[in-house]
């Protein structure tokens, strides 16, 4: 569904005069809908704050979906934290605070990965 959305967003001048000079308005009735939603000059903008907000999200998903370790994945994770504007990262903290075990999987890993137990508090601890 990004993907999409960046495709959107690369491609929306393409798209747009695709919409208002080649599709015929009277072969489909979504068609006079769609030509008048290409008029918006809020969708660029939308499409490209959605590409430029979730990026790193398509990259840490596909990092995440290789073979990692934990201590990989949780620095992973970690990088991606730091590399969020603020709005997206309380959105983020948010979503890892639903889960009750990431403190202890993150500190896991973190030891893991250098070899001594982590005595500090996880940027995700859950409230």
């Amino acid at each position: 569904l990004l993907e999409a959305a960046f495709y959107a967003c690369d491609q929306f001048e393409n798209l747009t005069d695709f919409v208002k000079n080649v599709l015929d308005p009277t072969e489909s009735r979504a068609i006079p809908d769609l030509q008048i939603l290409v008029e918006n000059e809020d969708i660029p903008i939308q499409l490209a704050s959605i590409k430029g907000g979730f990026t790193n999200v398509t990259v840490l998903m596909k990092h995440l979906e290789g073979r990692n370790s934990l201590p990989e994945a949780v620095l992973l994770i970690d990088k991606f934290f730091d590399s969020l504007d603020d709005l997206y990262k309380d959105k983020f903290e948010r979503v890892l605070s639903r889960s009750s075990n990431w403190k202890e999987i993150r500190d896991i890993g973190l030891a893991l990965d250098s070899g001594v137990a982590s005595t500090t508090t996880s940027k995700f601890t859950p409230s």
